[in-house]
C-alpha cells in the first residue's frame, strides 16, 4: 500500500478530547509523534516499525527523549485511555484503525461502481466502431475529432472522482474517546443516510464515502436523534441533491450548538389556565345533560 504523504487533522477533536487534556503537554506533544508514525506504518493505526512492535527504547531514540521520559508519557496517556493495546502489546489508535476500515470500505464500493458503470456502457460510446459489429440504423454522423473529445473528457471525470474517493475518506489521525460504533458497518451506515436523505437513488459515488459521518460519531453525536434528522431536514429543503455526506457535517455540529428554544413562564401559565377552562366548561356541560332540569 503506498505511503499517504499527509493525513487529515481535526483541531477541535484535539483541543476537545478530555482524555488529552488530563495529560502533560510533554504527554500530548508524544502522542502527537506516535500518531506520525503509526500513520506511516502497516496496517495503520498501530506503532510498528517495519512491521515490529517499537519498544520503549526505540521509541526514546525516535522522538529525541530519554526512555524514561518516555515511560512515563506513555504512563500519563494509557492511564488517561488515549489509546489502547494490542494482544501482543502494541500500541493502537482506535480512532484511525476506525477511519482507515471506513476508508478502504469507501473506496472499494466506489471502484465496483465505476467498474460497473464501465462495463454497462463501454461499448455504448461508439457502437458502430466496434470491432466485432458491423454498422446498423443510420450511421454517426457526429465529427470523429468531437467524439474522440468527448470521451477524453469523460474518462479524466471518472479519474478525478476515484482519486476523490480514495484520498477524502483517509482517516482522521485523531485519538478519540467517544461513542464506540464499531457495531456499525460502513453498509448500514450508507443505507441510513440515504434513507433518510432520500438519496436511495442518487449514484454519486461520494456518497459511499462516510468517513465525515463516522467522524461523528466518534465525537458522540446520536446518530437518531442528532445526525439523522439533520439530514432529513436539509436534504428535503435543498434544490439539487448534496454529492457527499461532508455537506451536512457543519448544520449537524451547529444544530448541536444551537440553544432549544423554551417557552416564557407567561406563556405557559397561559396554556395551563386555559386548558383548566376548558375543562371545567366541559364539566358543567356534561352536568347539565346528566340533569336536564
Amino acid at each position: 500500500m503506498a505511503a499517504r504523504p499527509w493525513f487529515k487533522f481535526y483541531p477541535r477533536d484535539w483541543r476537545g478530547d478530555q482524555a488529552l487534556r488530563a495529560v502533560s503537554m510533554a504527554a500530548r506533544g508524544l502522542w502527537m509523534e506516535i500518531l506520525c508514525l503509526m500513520h506511516e506504518a502497516e496496517p495503520r493505526g498501530h506503532l510498528l516499525l517495519n512491521g515490529k512492535k517499537v519498544d520503549v527504547d526505540t521509541l526514546a531514540r525516535m522522538v529525541g527523549a530519554s526512555p524514561d521520559e518516555v515511560s512515563a508519557w506513555l504512563a500519563e496517556l494509557q492511564t488517561a485511555g488515549v489509546f489502547s493495546l494490542a494482544r501482543n502489546g502494541t500500541v493502537t489508535s482506535r480512532r484511525m484503525i476506525r477511519d482507515e476500515k471506513a476508508a478502504k470500505e469507501g473506496a472499494k464500493s466506489v471502484t465496483k461502481r465505476w467498474k460497473q458503470e464501465a462495463e454497462t456502457k463501454g461499448e455504448n460510446d461508439d457502437p458502430n466502431r466496434s470491432p466485432h459489429r458491423s454498422p446498423t440504423g443510420t450511421p454517426i454522423t457526429q465529427r470523429p475529432d468531437t467524439r474522440d473529445i468527448r470521451s477524453s473528457h469523460r474518462q479524466q471525470q471518472r479519474g478525478e472522482s476515484e482519486r476523490a474517493s480514495e484520498s477524502e475518506p483517509v482517516a482522521a489521525a485523531v485519538p478519540s474517546c467517544g461513542s464506540d460504533v464499531s457495531g456499525l458497518s460502513s453498509e448500514r451506515l450508507v443505507a441510513m443516510l440515504r434513507a433518510a436523505a432520500g438519496y436511495e437513488d442518487n449514484p454519486s459515488p461520494d456518497l459511499f464515502v462516510v468517513a465525515p459521518i463516522f467522524d461523528l460519531l466518534v465525537e458522540g453525536f446520536d446518530l437518531d436523534r442528532e445526525i439523522l434528522p439533520v439530514i432529513r431536514a436539509k436534504a428535503a429543503a435543498m434544490a439539487r441533491p448534496a454529492r457527499s455526506w461532508r455537506y451536512f457535517v457543519e448544520p449537524i455540529r451547529e444544530a448541536r450548538d444551537r440553544p432549544p428554544t423554551t417557552r416564557s413562564a407567561a406563556a405557559e401559565a397561559a396554556t395551563i389556565a386555559d386548558d383548566l377552562a376548558e375543562a371545567r366548561r366541559r364539566l358543567e356541560a356534561n352536568a347539565r345533560l346528566a340533569d336536564p332540569r
